[in-house]
């Protein structure tokens, strides 16, 4: 019999999606770590996509719950920390501390590094050149980034033009397009399928001069060789 978590929640068990409320009955590695990501994250908005990080962080590890049938505990609290390195400086030692060499090595894969280059299409470029490192990554930390990665895109799918967020989709398609979707499938046939369905329901909300500006950078000539490398191999 599983021993009931002894840990004090400080999040409503009943504001989290059905099947990860569940879990926080059974794992107490689960609700430390939503303790931290809701001591940290909770009320803040991560800027690229204007969403509350902590509900973020549960939707991705719901996902991988519900969608993918995938119960493993380090995966799951993996999900749930994979943005607490990168955007809000919780410490790998820290982390480490509480959750062990596993987990903190999974997020430690999963956050990047700083960008030489703040400028389109550079930084776009930079972007997947990164994912490409983790094409060798574990199983979990693949599953982890393609979740968050449909996570991310669906939650600007009807977004208006007037808001500030859709000047970004055009290069969140090509930097997908040039790198996760090419190891996704691989990784997960749902998680590929469900990448796919969300890239193209970006794409259909695309003005005409979006849509020319991302099949421009998606032609072989402008793509920089060290991507157009890791496709090549890929493909072969």
């Amino acid at each position: 019999m599983t021993p009931t978590p002894h840990t004090q929640l400080k999040f409503d068990r009943e504001l989290l999606p059905t099947a990860l409320a569940e879990l926080t009955r059974e794992s107490e590695k689960v609700n430390l770590a939503l303790n931290l990501v809701y001591t940290k994250l909770s009320g803040k908005v991560r800027g690229n996509v204007g969403d509350n990080a902590f509900y973020h962080a549960c939707r991705v590890a719901n996902y991988i719950l519900t969608r993918l049938g995938i119960r493993d505990i380090d995966t799951v609290v993996s999900a749930i920390l994979h943005d607490a390195v990168e955007e809000f400086a919780v410490t790998t030692e820290a982390m480490h501390n509480v959750f062990g060499p596993e987990i903190t090595s999974n997020v430690r894969c999963l956050t990047r590094s700083k960008y030489s280059d703040t400028k389109q299409p550079a930084k776009t470029f930079q972007k997947a050149s990164q994912n490409w490192k983790l094409a060798d990554a574990s199983l979990s930390v693949k599953i982890i980034k393609l979740s968050d990665r449909i996570d991310n895109l669906q939650g600007v799918i009807g977004v208006s033009s007037s808001d500030p967020r859709s000047l970004k989709i055009p290069y969140w398609i090509i930097e997908t397009r040039l790198s996760l979707l090419h190891f996704a499938k691989a990784t997960h046939q749902l998680l590929y399928e469900d990448l796919i369905d969300v890239v193209k329901a970006l794409e259909y909300q695309l003005t005409p001069e979006e849509s020319e500006l991302v099949d421009h950078y998606l032609r072989s000539a402008n793509i920089p060789s060290d991507i157009r490398k890791h496709l090549q191999e890929y493909a072969g």
